[in-house]
């Protein structure tokens, strides 16, 4: 799979595919799906066009989150669309303030799409003036196709980013993998830490995940951690470390029972969570901090004699692994 920024190294007479994409949820999917097809049909590349940084983030001043962090979202595109292009355009002042006929220039001069895939609520242009219905009719004259993707529902719930960004900061993240699609994951590189774990006699991986990921509830997790040469279940928590005086910013551990491999320092691991077990407590003491850990642990495996299945998680056809 191709990685570009910009309009360097463009590519012509290839489908496009439009949108942020954060998550890549199955509403994402179904646009991807489609407009995959028709490129393997016409033998020609999908290419992927989406905008970074969260043009959330520069209208509004927020601090956005993302399900799904630049890397990760290579990730999991190429695991879907291995076959696919994958271009960030920075969503900057001369992009943000692009009326809708001018941005559509700027892609068809650039990009000389042969067709154009979209969701049904896809806004372009400045103040997001421009629609499906306006993309339509302006490549219309250019010979170029423009499909617009109904939205995808859960029950009577479309299935959109913001919903799953507030199940995972809630904590529930059995219904936002469902929506997902796949298991919400974490990926870093294993790092030294306080070495608490071992001294309380459960060593763990952490990994200090990027400022802009959305993290979820803090709390402890059934989960599994894949790296280059493993994948196992462990007991994964997310959270500050309050029992021992707090971190400024969150930190991800994982216990892995079952774990062979001793050192897993400079590593790059995938974590993935698959259910929540409890939320984030501040105890008495690490005496009572082990004693927590070792009923999480029986928890965690009364839950994977449930769940047997759990390791087997796939995505594509392919376990989940890391870049």
């Amino acid at each position: 799979m191709a990685f570009f920024r910009g309009i360097h190294n463009t590519v012509s007479n290839t489908v496009l595919a439009l949108g942020f994409f954060d998550g890549i949820h199955r509403g994402h999917r179904a646009v991807l799906d489609k407009a995959d097809k028709h490129a393997s049909y016409i033998k020609h590349p999908l290419q992927v066009l989406t905008l970074y940084p969260h043009p959330e983030s520069l209208v509004n001043g927020t601090d956005f989150r993302y399900i799904t962090t630049y890397g990760e979202k290579y990730f999991v595109l190429k695991r879907y669309y291995k076959n696919s292009i994958l271009r960030f355009i920075r969503f900057g002042t001369t992009i943000r303030e692009m009326r809708p006929e001018e941005f559509l220039l700027y892609l068809s001069d650039n990009f000389h799409p042969e067709a154009v895939y979209i969701g049904e609520n896809f806004r372009f242009g400045y103040q997001a003036r421009g629609d499906a219905e306006f993309l339509q009719k302006s490549f219309q004259a250019k010979n170029i196709s423009v499909q617009a993707v109904p939205t995808v529902q859960e029950g009577k719930e479309v299935i959109s980013s913001s919903k799953i960004r507030t199940l995972i900061t809630s904590g529930r993240i059995e219904k936002a993998n469902a929506l997902l699609g796949y298991p919400y994951f974490v990926q870093g590189v294993v790092r030294k830490g306080q070495k608490l774990g071992s001294t309380l006699g459960f060593p763990t991986a952490n990994i200090y995940p990027c400022s802009r990921k959305l993290l979820p509830g803090r709390g402890v997790y059934a989960g599994y951690v894949q790296g280059k040469d493993f994948s196992q279940h462990a007991l994964i928590y997310v959270g500050t470390r309050p029992t021992i005086g707090g971190l400024q910013n969150p930190v991800a551990e994982a216990y892995i029972p079952d774990l062979k491999r001793k050192n897993l320092y400079g590593m790059r691991v995938c974590l993935s969570l698959v259910a929540f077990m409890r939320e984030e407590v501040m105890f008495s003491s690490l005496k009572e901090l082990r004693r927590q850990i070792s009923r999480d642990l029986e928890t965690l495996e009364l839950y994977l004699q449930r769940s047997s299945c759990m390791i087997n998680y796939t995505l594509n056809g392919e376990k989940m692994g890391v870049l």
